[in-house]
């Protein structure tokens, strides 16, 4: 674990920024960010390029789109705005987005969050000394928020690498966003691909590169080209309908 918050759950991006740094040192695989602020914004912040670059180490970084979200669109923070982080939405137990879950998009258009994952009245282990949410016992406490949803993404995360060891950032977050069950009736911008799916997940034969793509503002006439990598990653032939 790396603190990089004071007690009272505040802190200097530079803070946080060294933290990402340390736990990239220390080999981590899966870095787990339940924290950020109520700024949307476009990715180039110096904290959202901190998460990015961790990303390009070969971690995988999971980031808690907030906690804005009766506000609107364009309320996923910093740094959930990253380019390279999976970003995290909260559902209910009924499989509903919750309302508070911030939604996207960022502010250059891009989809956020990229998935959501269970976030409401979650049971988790307590941190000596804390009272944060409604304390169950000395070892356990409840809280709702995409903080609480993060931290399933970041270990199924854990999984598919623990399954697939030579899978790279880009592969596992192709892997659960391409495998998230899509939730009816809730907006992109509220659920990004949807509540995520474990075991299809680990068992997912096809893989997209990139698995978001967005194309921003177009005037009228405007082209874009993009190029999208499709890995078969079964060990048999697959045929698609494009």
């Amino acid at each position: 674990n790396g603190k990089v918050l004071t007690d009272e759950g505040w802190g200097w991006d530079s803070w946080i920024i060294s933290g990402i740094e340390w736990a990239v040192s220390e080999g981590a695989d899966v870095i787990s960010m339940s924290l950020g602020a109520d700024i949307n914004g476009d990715g180039t912040d110096p904290l959202s390029l901190a998460v990015d670059w961790a990303v390009d180490q070969g971690v995988v970084c999971v980031v808690a789109a907030g906690n804005a979200g009766y506000g609107g669109m364009f309320t996923v923070g910093i740094p959930a705005v990253s380019k390279k982080a999976i970003t995290v939405g909260a559902t209910t137990k009924a499989d509903e987005v919750i309302d508070f879950s911030s939604q996207g998009p960022t502010a250059d258009l891009r989809l956020k969050p990229d998935v959501c994952a269970p976030g409401v009245n979650i049971i988790a282990a307590r941190a000596n000394g804390t009272s944060m949410g409604t304390p169950i016992n000395e070892y356990y406490t409840m809280a709702s928020g995409t903080s609480m949803a993060t931290p399933h993404v970041a270990g199924a995360a854990a999984l598919i690498i623990q399954a697939h060891p030579n899978w790279n950032p880009i592969m596992v977050k192709s892997a659960l966003m391409g495998q998230a069950d899509t939730l009816e009736g809730e907006h992109l911008w509220r659920q990004g691909a949807g509540r995520i799916d474990v075991c299809e997940s680990v068992n997912a034969t096809l893989l997209i590169a990139e698995p978001s793509i967005s194309f921003g503002t177009l005037g009228l006439g405007d082209t874009v080209n993009v190029t999208l990598t499709i890995m078969n990653v079964a060990n048999f032939s697959t045929e698609l309908d494009i």
